[in-house]
């Protein structure tokens, strides 16, 4: 039944089995079928890639957010513990019967040491924030990069196909002249 396949057949000068022909155009077949399989996979890594890209990006929302609470709440309560202090001072030295200018320093040290305290949580917070976005910037970078060849690659199936077509002449036998 199959003897036929496996005599000889003639193309210009070269002879070849029809096995050759068909195995060669298996493997194109099959080439072409890769490169389609590849580009849906790709699709779908992107997809997951776009997703864990959200997922991590709302994460970094919250850890600003967070973190502006964070830093209004000591603000909170570095202003009270000043506000509380001052009080306090100004009870103390009123009971002395201290006035004028040392009185008026000790009320500007206060202030000085509050503000300063705030200064470095807002400081604080701003490095938080700008780390964060760094982060971002990163994740964004590394999700790109994965994403780079979303399509079928047509330079490499043209090149699969070509090499299966290699196969195809190198089972071709030079006809004896």
């Amino acid at each position: 039944m199959f003897e036929s396949l496996n005599k000889p057949m003639n193309v210009g000068d070269y002879s070849a089995t029809p096995w050759a022909a068909i195995s060669t155009g298996l493997q194109i077949v099959s080439s072409i079928s890769s490169a389609f399989i590849g580009a849906k996979q790709n699709k779908l890594a992107n997809a997951a890639n776009i997703a864990n890209y959200n997922a991590q990006m709302q994460q970094l929302e919250v850890q600003q957010r967070q973190t502006n609470q964070q830093a209004a709440q000591q603000g909170s309560v570095i202003q009270r513990q000043a506000l509380a202090e001052k009080s306090r001072l100004t009870a103390t030295l009123g009971e002395a019967g201290i006035s004028g200018n040392t009185a008026d320093r000790l009320g500007n040290e206060l202030d000085q040491k509050a503000n300063d305290a705030l200064t470095n949580i807002d400081t604080n917070r701003g490095n938080a924030i700008v780390q964060s976005g760094t982060q971002g910037a990163a994740m964004k970078a590394q999700t790109d990069s994965k994403m780079r060849d979303p399509s079928i690659n047509w330079s490499s199936l043209g090149l699969q196909i070509a090499t299966s077509g290699l196969g195809f002449t190198d089972k071709l036998v030079k006809r004896k002249v």
